[in-house]
């Protein structure tokens, strides 16, 4: 999960691939400005153009240490899981007249980014409540072993990072689940099993630095709302909106330690500050990735460099989410890589969904 149990709001010390995860290793990593294919940029000159390729190698290969090191797939134990606070805080997010205008052709579902109370807590100020993050998905294969973590943005659509999903069929999802040890914790709200027909993945998904690292799950039954009232689509932000020093939230079952911490049975939380870009470059050149490292900020935005707060292992493909404004819970990041995790002035990188959502209007109807 993201905090340890006793660190309230937080998640555990020296720990990247740690916390919001669930399944894929959050210390998978990208270089956002290093990724050509991926970036929005004018033609260079030549000479620029070589500098920016050197660049490239020594990041790519900078990144494939850190994966070759750190980024491993921990599953959970039998069968998929293991054993065993959120603030509200107002976010102010104004969009930009092309922002406004862009929303009208952005997919959103009906309701989205809404949370109500069922009054059943948790006691456990690191733990989430039950249903206080509706939209949480947790992806599974046939024989119920855990996967990774998705977030629900439409009725029948699951957004989930693909470096997490160790296979691309036979997969199925549950929602509106919160103690992943309990056939049914609360029995008046069931959680709601579907097999997933469709996995759309970025064309332009790399692999070895996770640029592009987005997928769309079509989920063979949509969800009835009436039926489930705990379970609702997170929303989904403009394309090229900004977050940067907002404070929001990330939720997932993954370890609450790096390395041989352990995996949570209750669904975890931790609010965490959105870092400018340039910034977060900065902070990771000060970690092993070097002072040439460059970051993706198509493909990546940061949150996190506070100790004992963060995402981790098993926590891939799950959701960070913002409050904005009047349009609800948005969900601005989805977990991918870091260095260990839960140091301090070590941030996490997220996959920036708002660099995505043409990708997923393209698809989403």
């Amino acid at each position: 999960g993201i905090p340890n149990p006793e660190v309230v709001n937080s998640c555990t010390s020296e720990q990247r691939a740690c916390c919001p995860s669930l399944h894929a290793s959050f210390l998978n990593q990208l270089n956002p400005n290093h990724f050509i294919p991926l970036s929005v940029r004018q033609q260079q000159p030549q000479h620029q153009q070589q500098q920016h390729q050197q660049q490239q190698q020594h990041q790519q290969f900078s990144i494939q240490n850190i994966l070759n090191h750190e980024a491993q797939t921990g599953g959970f134990p039998n069968k998929g899981f293991p054993n065993d606070g959120f603030s509200n805080r107002r976010l102010s997010v104004e969009a930009s007249p092309a922002q406004r205008n862009s929303v009208n052709r952005n997919f959103q579902p009906r309701q989205c980014g809404t949370r109500r109370s069922f009054n059943v807590y948790s006691g456990i100020s690191p733990t989430a409540d039950f249903g206080e993050y509706p939209w949480m998905a947790v992806i599974l294969d046939t024989s119920d072993n855990y996967v990774a973590g998705g977030v629900v943005i439409a009725d029948n659509w699951v957004l989930t990072a693909p470096h997490a999903l160790s296979k691309r069929s036979g997969l199925k999802v549950r929602l509106g689940d919160y103690d992943v040890g309990e056939a049914s914790e609360v029995p008046q709200f069931p959680h709601f099993e579907v097999s997933v027909t469709r996995v759309i993945i970025h064309r332009q998904f790399n692999r070895k630095t996770l640029a592009n690292d987005v997928a769309l799950l079509q989920l063979a039954q949509h969800i009835n709302r009436e039926q489930y009232p705990h379970i609702t689509p997170a929303c989904l932000p403009f394309q090229g909106q900004s977050f940067n020093n907002q404070r929001c939230y990330v939720t997932g079952w993954g370890k609450d330690a790096f390395g041989p911490g352990n995996f949570q049975r209750k669904l975890q939380e931790v609010d965490v500050p959105l870092i400018e870009g340039n910034r977060c470059q900065d902070m990771f050149r000060r970690t092993r990735l070097g002072r040439r490292f460059v970051l993706n900020q198509r493909s990546f935005l940061c949150a996190g460099g506070e100790k004992d707060k963060d995402s981790c292992e098993g926590d891939g493909g799950s959701p960070l989410v913002c409050e904005n404004g009047n349009r609800g819970w948005t969900v601005v990041g989805l977990v991918a890589w870091g260095i260990g995790c839960a140091q301090e002035n070590v941030p996490a990188a997220y996959i920036n969904v708002a660099s995505y959502v043409n990708f997923i209007n393209q698809h989403v109807h």
